[in-house]
């Protein structure tokens, strides 16, 4: 996250938001933010929201997601929000 500038801006329980501002070096060839950037921070997001609901010890790892992006990243901030839909014993869906 270090590597993107991208700050934790908010955590609840069972939600956690990311930001990430503007920055030339995230984009790809038309200037608009790289969607490794979006997927990073959202991954990250669902991520740390998954783990606001385990015990003290756990630990969380992906185990599949996906994403559809329905028009360019052209803005001067992403916004990912992680938010737990059901978590179960094993896998935590957000």
């Amino acid at each position: 996250m270090k590597t993107l500038n991208a700050q934790l801006v908010e955590v609840e329980k069972g939600q956690v938001q990311i930001n990430c501002a503007y920055s030339e070096g995230l984009t790809q060839h038309n200037g608009f933010f790289h969607a490794g950037v979006l997927t990073t921070i959202v991954d990250s997001a669902c991520g740390y929201a998954a783990l606001t609901t385990m015990a003290e010890n756990a630990n969380v790892l992906t185990v599949e997601f996906k994403v559809n992006f329905m028009k360019p990243a052209s803005t001067d901030k992403l916004i990912a929000i992680g938010k737990v839909l059901q978590a179960g014993r094993k896998l935590t869906i957000c």
